[in-house]
């Protein structure tokens, strides 16, 4: 069976570097998938849960936000963070996810950069409470 190779990296340094049968990531207009031989294409990610399979097992990141270069035997993720859905406290997820919302309970009252920044934090607080589910 034909494999690719997973690159994640993410301004700490490369976070993972594998061969996989295919991987799913979070663009901005909806989940994309590539397997060995995909279609080579940029895709902006959003805030959300990558997924990689690898045999009969997948493996979840929670990821906020950056850029993905899909190709035919390899795709690169140059994310702003990434998680390991084992190593996310989901207590803490959901702590952060209940601020995010009390952050954006009234717009009224607040500058659009604060209602940017308080989307984006409930976007990524989501985003790990949901991969932190899939361990």
């Amino acid at each position: 069976m034909k494999r690719m190779h997973l690159k994640i990296v993410t301004p700490k340094g490369v976070f993972l570097d594998q061969e996989v049968d295919g991987v799913y990531v979070p663009g901005v207009l909806g989940e994309l998938g590539a397997l060995p031989g995909h279609t080579p294409c940029l895709v902006e990610l959003a805030p959300g849960v990558l997924r990689c399979e690898d045999g009969s097992d997948s493996a979840w990141f929670a990821i906020a936000g950056g850029v993905a270069e899909l190709g035919h035997q390899q795709t690169i993720v140059l994310a702003e963070t990434c998680e390991r859905a084992a190593e996310i406290d989901p207590e803490r997820a959901e702590s952060a996810r209940e601020r995010a919302n009390a952050r954006l309970g009234d717009f009224s009252k607040q500058a659009d950069h604060d209602v940017e920044r308080a989307q984006t934090a409930l976007a990524r607080a989501t985003a790990r409470l949901v991969a932190s589910k899939r361990r």
